[in-house]
């Protein structure tokens, strides 16, 4: 595997951790907005996408957002309908659905 075809996958990885990271610790602001909007938005969907061999041009964008947002409304409502809503764990969830997909792109790569 190339370093270029693991920079997206580590991407996606780095800002699952950050999105993380900025909502334990609490901060408030602009950047945890930014970040966390842009996580939520994006990387779940692309690490799907990118794992599968899908995310190629305008289209795997458009289908990485819409897969995104799906996922950012299922996972808190399943939660919600299982007794157990957490904002945090919705976001945990999502950046391990995100860093899972992502390791089996590497994985994917390095075997080819």
């Amino acid at each position: 595997m190339r370093r270029r075809d693991a920079a997206v996958p580590a991407a996606l990885v780095l800002l699952a951790c950050a999105s993380l990271v900025l909502v334990v610790a609490g901060t408030e602001g602009l950047a945890r907005a930014l970040v966390v909007g842009v996580f939520v938005a994006v990387a779940p969907g692309w690490a799907i996408l990118e794992a599968l061999g899908l995310a190629r041009g305008w289209a795997g964008v458009a289908i990485a957002i819409a897969l995104s947002l799906s996922l950012a409304t299922i996972i808190p409502g399943a939660l919600l309908y299982a007794g157990a809503w957490s904002p945090v764990a919705a976001l945990a969830i999502l950046a391990g659905l995100t860093v899972a997909a992502s390791t089996a792109r590497v994985a994917r790569g390095r075997r080819a």
